[in-house]
């Protein structure tokens, strides 16, 4: 539609869009308006905190996802608006955006503090908005003023400040000292049981994890059956697999058999906030057997978790694409309708929590699984490996989360080629040789491809393509679609395989050498490549999905994206003219 205020006005109080439209809506209403965009943000998070209903709780977790990324500066001059939605607006996370946003425009912690302690209910606004501030330094100026509330008399105040207190780094061992006394003595154990899940496990001091076992499995042991297959229980029983992982070996066995014995396998996912990604990129599960996946969302954007059929990632991930297109795309979750997807959670807010029980599938393979919200599934995926037997595999694969790096890209855009191709002129010159080599390493195309010496050559030889661009036999906006769209046209080279092993194992990936007996498969670029024997291949068959991921580029900016092209097709030579000023 022609843009006008009402439409703008639309596309920042609709459910479903996405970002990009979004901050469209904010730059032309405050270019309308004479504002800027800020202010319109505001306005607009004041006009949804009035409306009802699950739609504007998704629609305020967008608005503050873009309010939180502004900078200082530009929420200082609006304190006085983020002041009045702290204390009045009508719904708790709004007021807790409010909160978050007062403290990234002071750079500090102090005032806000200051104001919220004159209200319990103010109060515990401020300790709730903790995971929504996106500055870590900001988080751990609120440790020594939230740590005494551990032991408030006043129960909302205090679970409050147990489960903030985990979003704080820097104090993860002796937070999880108090909390493992408190598990011990029974102090609002499920909320300190979850608390105890999201600290990092390399960051659990050894000498309290032994003890906090032991209190679990005695109680998880006392409970009856029917007790077992609780929440609770079941969050208890996922803490204690985890820590099983960190002790020796022939100890770990022992606390898993008995953990094994009180209830049925579980995992735990965390969304992990501010970097779109979840904290699990795998797990393991029993084929034919019972399983619970407890996805927790710890971001401020929504989020679900979607396992798909062996090799239907990518073809699940542009159904979301086409959904989101679609009117009722937010009636129906953001889910949508495909054979290939076995089991869903539905769609979480932030802070909230859900467990997918289900049973595993009888065939052994690695099952992806995905985030179906718009946007989101090119960053946020993982994958289920169903195995014959849990006893089989390492202890340590079973329940280590894939910690995230502390300076994680954050998302950017779904650029599409339309959208880079009229800036394809400019990688004649003016582009930065050292951000592109940087890049080359950052978004792991280090891992498939090489450019001069560095890299691997699991995909292409991208120092064959200043030779091909030279010669026309290939043209930039051939190596753009290649990169956004890589499954469109796939080298005879790199073609991805499934293959079916005759135990019923499925396996995925590009097939780098072979021989009589044994071929070798990567089945994904930051891990080494599996061995397959010959005799044991029931069926081999051509995917039509490569190996390399779409939305590689999503964590770039405009600039970045030109000077990573320049990069490879100039095959990583700064002397060439395109790296001059």
């Amino acid at each position: 539609m022609s843009r006008n205020d009402a439409v703008y006005n639309a596309l920042l109080s609709r459910a479903g869009v996405l970002s990009d439209y979004r901050e469209e809506a904010l730059k032309g209403l405050a270019k309308s308006h004479k504002t800027d965009e800020v202010k319109e943000l505001l306005a607009a998070a004041e006009r949804s905190d009035q409306s009802e209903g699950a739609e504007s709780g998704t629609v305020l977790n967008d608005l503050g996802h873009l309010l939180l990324h502004h900078a200082a500066c530009d929420l200082e001059e609006h304190r006085p608006a983020l002041e009045k939605l702290a204390a009045s607006a009508r719904q708790a996370y709004t007021r807790q955006i409010a909160y978050a946003g007062l403290m990234v425009s002071d750079n500090g912690v102090d005032k806000s503090w200051d104001a919220a302690s004159k209200s319990e209910g103010s109060l515990r606004d401020l300790i709730d908005a903790v995971p929504a501030v996106p500055d870590s330094k900001l988080r751990s100026a609120l440790y020594p003023k939230i740590k005494p509330l551990l032991n408030e008399k006043n129960d909302d105040l205090r679970r409050s400040a147990i489960k903030a207190i985990t979003f704080i780094e820097g104090h993860e061992a002796e937070t999880f000292a108090v909390l493992t006394r408190f598990v011990q003595e029974g102090r609002d154990r499920e909320d300190t049981v979850r608390a105890l899940r999201r600290i990092p496990r390399s960051k659990w001091p050894i000498d309290q994890v032994r003890p906090l076992l032991t209190a679990l499995i005695d109680h998880v042991g006392h409970l009856s059956a029917g007790q077992r297959t609780e929440p609770a229980a079941l969050d208890e029983l996922q803490l204690g697999n985890a820590l099983a992982s960190v002790l020796p070996l022939k100890e770990a066995k022992e606390a898993r058999d008995k953990l094994g014995e009180l209830g049925v396998s579980v995992v735990l996912i965390r969304t992990v906030p501010h970097k779109m990604v979840y904290d699990r990129t795998k797990f393991y599960v029993e084929m034919g057997k019972p399983a619970v996946i407890i996805l927790e969302n710890a971001d401020i954007m929504p989020h679900n978790l979607v396992i798909t059929q062996p090799g239907a990632m990518s073809e699940v991930g542009m159904e979301t694409e086409r959904l989101a297109a679609q009117a009722d795309a937010f009636n129906q979750k953001y889910q949508p309708k495909s054979s290939k997807i076995l089991h869903a959670t539905t769609l979480l807010q932030p802070g909230t929590t859900e467990r997918l029980q289900f049973t595993a599938p009888k065939k052994p393979g690695e099952y992806p699984y995905i985030c179906t919200f718009p946007g989101h599934w090119r960053l946020m995926y993982g994958t289920m490996h169903v195995v014959p037997k849990l006893a089989d595999v390492p202890p340590s694969e079973l329940q280590a989360p894939v910690e995230s790096e502390p300076n994680a890209r954050p998302f950017v855009r779904n650029w599409t080629i339309d959208d880079l191709a009229p800036f394809l002129d400019q990688l004649d010159h003016g582009r930065s040789y050292e951000n592109g080599k940087k890049l080359f390493t950052a978004i792991s195309c280090v891992q498939c491809h090489t450019v001069g010496k560095e890299g691997a050559k699991i995909g292409p030889d991208l120092n064959e393509l200043p030779k091909k661009l030279a010669e026309k036999k290939f043209s930039r906006h051939d190596i753009l679609r290649e990169i956004i769209r890589p499954s469109e046209v796939i080298n005879e080279n790199f073609k991805t395989y499934q293959i079916e092993t005759i135990k019923g194992e499925l396996i995925t990936g590009v097939i780098v050498s072979h021989d009589d007996k044994t071929i070798r498969v990567v089945t994904n670029p930051l891990e080494k490549p599996k061995e397959i024997a010959i005799k044991d291949i029931d069926e081999k068959r051509e995917s039509k999905v490569s190996l390399m991921p779409e939305g590689l580029l999503t964590t770039l900016s405009k600039d970045e994206i030109l000077d990573l092209l320049a990069y490879i097709t100039t095959g990583g030579d700064p002397e060439n003219p395109a790296f001059r000023k």
